[in-house]
């Protein structure tokens, strides 16, 4: 079956990041002047706040990767409900449609469209030649 690979990045601290963060504060504490000194006694030093944006990043990978997971989970249990002449013809449709994102969403929504009568079985994909020319 045809799926979207994807790459994991991780955070990582730069010197730019590291000016974001000092012009962030910068502009919090100059916000409001007469409170300037507690503002800047609440702020992290540059160091914490990469460390907590790390584990911040981490986190909401983890919890991405979980969801798509779970979705693939769900439109593989979806598409084995079909009779198996059907769910060969399904995967026909989705193995050769390359142009679609091979993401779950994009599975599940033709399974949904099949399941509603809105899927056109008919129409080619990019790797196959159209039916008829145009215009004939």
């Amino acid at each position: 079956m045809r799926f979207q690979r994807h790459t994991r990045h991780v955070y990582e601290p730069t010197s730019r990041k590291s000016a974001a963060i000092l012009r962030r504060q910068r502009r919090e504490r100059d916000a409001l002047p007469l409170f300037a000194a507690e503002i800047a006694s609440g702020q992290l030093p540059v160091a914490e706040e990469h460390r907590l944006r790390t584990l911040a990043w981490e986190k909401s990978q983890r919890e991405w990767r979980a969801r798509l997971a779970r979705e693939w989970r769900q439109a593989r249990t979806e598409l084995a409900a079909f009779p198996p002449a059907e769910r060969e013809q399904l995967l026909r449709h989705w193995n050769r449609h390359r142009w679609l994102p091979g993401t779950p969403g994009y599975l599940l929504n033709m399974l949904h469209r099949y399941r509603t009568g809105r899927l056109d079985m008919s129409l080619h994909g990019m790797t196959t030649a159209p039916a008829a020319p145009l215009g004939a």
